[in-house]
């Protein structure tokens, strides 16, 4: 536990709470302006099978300029959480509120999640227990087993540092077009996610900041969660990947909300309430683009060691115009020759390659493409362009999901 105390050490910010008896899983769930935050803590003491002790610990944060019906539906939040407390607060299961007002225009989602998974960093090293922090959002349910199987997963892999958690939004109770929206956002993130998984890139998981654990070993090693107002969770999850030891966990579920937002600039809330907005087909990125980016990857580890002149040569020569515009335009080839001036292997060369071209650098490519050269295209055109789309069923959209959603849990992906 000698990295987490010396991440405390650098973090320079004291404890918010006393020091509680040790808990194998704490849940960490950032709450602005959540009107159902009590249903997600009713989710969580539904859970069966796990006889173990659970901490959750929600963040309950605004700023000091925000609109007055957000700080009025945080102080709605908190006297229900007090209630709460008094009536459910077992033996095994203990709820933490973190109050928290940020300065004008700073704070966010990051920062609240950061909070409150620093504080369970902060117990963890008082009983010197190497714990489980689990992010959840406020808006979100999860399945009765949920403990339970986080609980095995990382005790049966006693190396493992994350676990990526399956997802399925909230369908029930929406008016058509409020469901369709959804439902199209969702086949886009499942579009995305076998598409990383066609290109073989290392780091094909999802990425929501509601469907996630991590070891708080692996969360101090990697500097803690980032204080960005929107995208915390992608730009977080892609430093704990790189670590290894990752996998996805299908034997459970969450249920995120499909409730639409304009708060934060993107995400679920943000797509789905433009989509509503348009009433137009959701655009997404071209399969093309895919396809040339696999070309690349499968031919990478020709690049070991190689010469500009030879680099030169499969760029102009083996590659389709996409990829070789981009690779071109980022002068890569200083980044290959990087790469290899610190590696003594290929499989080292292997590993820092998809490091350098990380989803983040594979999303920059694909907005070159669509820039210069593709036109976005309907969601339900690129996943018909999918290898797996035989094994599709194409009769209605929610039809559609439900194949998807059952391809993505036939196997489970793992980054070793």
């Amino acid at each position: 536990m000698n990295n987490c105390q010396k991440y405390l050490e650098k973090q320079k910010s004291g404890s918010c709470l006393a020091v509680l008896e040790y808990t194998p899983i704490t849940v960490v769930i950032p709450c602005y302006d959540e009107p159902t935050m009590v249903q997600t803590l009713e989710s969580l003491w539904a859970c069966e099978n796990y006889d173990k002790n659970l901490h959750v610990i929600v963040v309950l944060n605004h700023e000091k300029n925000s609109p007055k019906k957000c700080i009025a539906q945080n102080k709605k939040t908190s006297e229900e959480l007090a209630e709460f407390k008094q009536k459910h607060s077992i033996e095994k299961r203990k709820l933490s509120v973190i109050e928290v007002v940020f300065a004008e225009n700073s704070g966010g989602v990051g920062e609240a999640r950061k909070i409150g998974m620093d504080e369970v960093v902060r117990q963890c090293v008082e009983h010197q227990k190497n714990g489980i922090i689990a992010s959840l959002d406020a808006d979100t349910l999860c399945a009765k087993n949920y403990l339970a199987e986080l609980y095995r997963h990382f005790t049966e892999n006693s190396k493992a540092n994350a676990a990526i958690i399956n997802y399925e939004h909230q369908l029930e109770g929406l008016s058509e077009s409020h469901k369709e929206a959804i439902i199209q956002y969702e086949l886009y993130l499942r579009y995305m996610t076998l598409a990383y998984r066609y290109v073989e890139h290392p780091n094909a998981f999802h990425t929501i900041g509601s469907t996630f654990a991590v070891r708080t070993s692996a969360y101090c090693k990697q500097a803690g969660m980032s204080r960005r107002q929107a995208g915390e969770d992608f730009y977080f999850l892609q430093k704990i990947l790189s670590l290894g030891k990752c996998s996805e966990l299908n034997a459970t579920c969450v249920y995120p909300s499909a409730r639409t937002s304009e708060r934060v600039p993107f995400g679920t809330g943000k797509a789905v309430h433009d989509l509503m907005q348009s009433s137009q087909e959701l655009q997404t990125y071209s399969f093309k683009a895919f396809q040339e980016l696999k070309a690349f990857f499968d031919l990478h580890k020709k690049l070991y060691k190689i010469s500009k002149n030879d680099f030169e040569h499969i760029v102009y020569n083996d590659l389709g115009g996409l990829i070789k515009s981009w690779l071109i335009d980022v002068d890569f080839y200083t980044e290959i020759e990087k790469i290899n001036g610190n590696c003594a292997s290929l499989e080292m060369f292997s590993k820092k390659f998809f490091e350098s071209f990380s989803i983040f650098q594979i999303i920059k490519y694909l907005n070159f493409s669509h820039t210069h050269f593709l036109q976005k295209v309907g969601i339900f055109h690129s996943v018909s362009c999918l290898p797996e789309a035989e094994h599709f069923d194409f009769t209605d959209t929610e039809t559609l999901l439900s194949s998807l959603r059952k391809q993505l849990r036939k196997t489970t992906f793992v980054k070793k």
